[in-house]
């Protein structure tokens, strides 16, 4: 089975798994402005008013070098927009954050003016769906973050606050003392 008829397959019995498991998880087929399948997860804030689309996707291009495995990528764009002005305080703020964080790591598109978070996993493709429940953590901790830190961000981003006063006001403000 080639690599790219693995991939849809996995992405079809992932989407299965998840949506199983509670999550909003449809599959999005590849066109013009996304040119690979992948599984977006809506990932929701405390109040379901708001939600992050995750993208997981088998990372392609990868298969003459990696025989036995493939990388999911989990993306999340969680701020579209940025104001061009907040770069660098926010670009501040996410290598403060990223330095302590244990798994992912926040970052910016500054050509695209979006703030996002992202986190890889290697898997091995003999075992992908005895892995599906890392996947499923990994979804778990990637909401937590978002929860955690979405504020402090939209404080910084839309200059209500020095990266500074927003990361003293996180839940997580001990751990960036």
């Amino acid at each position: 089975m080639s690599k790219a008829s693995l991939y849809i397959q996995k992405h079809q019995e992932l989407q299965y798994y998840l949506s199983a498991k509670g999550w909003d998880a449809v599959i999005s087929s590849a066109d013009d402005i996304q040119p690979y399948e992948r599984i977006v997860v809506n990932i929701y804030n405390n109040d379901q008013t708001l939600f992050w689309p995750a993208e997981l996707l088998f990372l392609p291009g990868l298969e003459k070098d990696m025989h036995a495995y493939s990388i999911l990528q989990c993306y999340i764009p969680m701020a579209a927009n940025v104001p061009g002005g907040m770069t660098i305080a926010l670009s501040d703020m996410i290598t403060r954050i990223n330095t302590k964080l244990a798994l992912g790591a926040f970052g910016l598109l500054e050509e695209h003016h979006v703030l996002f978070y992202k986190h890889n996993i290697l898997l091995q493709d003999e075992q992908v769906n005895t892995q599906f429940p890392v996947i499923h953590q990994c979804l778990l901790m990637a909401s937590y973050l978002l929860l955690h830190f979405q504020e402090a961000f939209v404080h910084v981003i839309t200059g209500h606050m020095s990266v500074q006063e927003a990361m003293k006001q996180m839940p997580l403000s001990k751990v960036y003392k």
